[in-house]
């Protein structure tokens, strides 16, 4: 994802380049600071002007994205992570509807006004938690869930991890059944609140693009990445806020960032090695030996069902 991307490369440069600590608590710059920065946007918009009025396409295209890179690394330096903030702006303006401002000219018809009871972004919220919370809130606005109520305390938080086509999902349906929990596989997750909105146009539908899945490990891989940046715990946390159960974590980076955290009781990993050969690191990067157990599935469904009810009564 491209926007996720652009934010963490200016964060990137402001912070390890310039030597800028961005504060935890936003705050406004100091006057001195501030006009440094309004000079600075200054600068690129009249490079943008008279890059346009040479006729240098160069000079406006570099002029343009300048302006962005600044003023991205203004917000950052105000202790305020763009994306999440950035999101809520964009939804207030995907409610505008198409018209003509007329305190701006020369729009030719394209442009945007907002309609009869037209609600604002509501910004509030990212300017008075600490910069570490905002994506955590970002998160569950965004999927419409509420992060800090997980639901029952006093049932376990399981992850189930394993291989492709190695038998997690019908593991974590066992599990589920034993114990009354709530499960979603991350695949079924991530095709209705990532992958879908980001191949739609390549699907009839959701099922569609889960189905496919097969044929975009990496692409997923990817996109659930990106999605966890710059907080590698932000799906976990989406998942364990509706579920008891996340099945089909893939990346080490965000198996270490939920555990660190304590979002999780325990980790399983299912194996069927026996059978079908492990993926590649290039669309999962865990591995066995970061499970808390282990439940074979070489074997028989049977077999299969007895080592998952050993692991639920003795474990959970």
């Amino acid at each position: 994802m491209i926007v996720p991307t652009m934010l963490e490369q200016v964060e990137r440069f402001n912070v390890d380049l310039v030597g800028i600590k961005p504060p935890n608590n936003p705050m406004l710059l100091s006057i001195d600071r501030m006009d440094f920065r309004l000079g600075h946007l200054d600068e690129e918009l009249a490079e943008i002007t008279e890059g346009y009025a040479d006729g240098n396409l160069e000079d406006v295209t570099d002029g343009l994205l300048d302006l962005i890179y600044v003023a991205l690394g203004t917000l950052i330096e105000m202790g305020i992570p763009p994306g999440p903030a950035f999101e809520e702006v964009h939804l207030a303006n995907m409610n505008r509807i198409r018209g003509a401002n007329s305190t701006r000219t020369g729009s030719l018809g394209f442009d945007a006004v907002k309609p009869d009871g037209w609600i604002p972004p509501d910004l509030q919220p990212y300017l008075t938690v600490a910069r570490d919370e905002l994506v955590t809130l970002a998160v569950g606005k965004s999927l419409g869930i509420t992060l800090d109520t997980p639901g029952s305390s006093d049932k376990p938080k399981i992850l189930v991890m394993g291989h492709a086509r190695h038998g997690k999902d019908t593991v974590a349906e066992m599990i589920a059944e034993e114990r009354c929990l709530s499960f979603t596989s991350s695949s079924k997750f991530c095709a209705k609140k990532i992958m879908w909105p980001l191949l739609h146009t390549y699907y009839d539908n959701v099922q569609a693009c889960f189905d496919d899945r097969g044929n975009n490990r990496v692409k997923w891989f990817d996109a659930i990445t990106d999605f966890n940046r710059p907080d590698p715990s932000a799906l976990g946390k989406a998942i364990f806020a509706e579920h008891d159960i996340y099945c089909g974590i893939r990346s080490r980076r965000e198996f270490n960032a939920l555990k660190n955290s304590g979002l999780f009781d325990v980790s399983v990993w299912v194996d069927r090695s026996d059978h079908i050969s492990p993926e590649g690191k290039d669309s999962c990067t865990v591995e066995p030996w970061m499970a808390d157990f282990m439940i074979d599935n070489n074997g028989t469904l049977a077999d299969l069902e007895f080592n998952v009810q050993q692991f639920v009564e003795n474990n959970l």
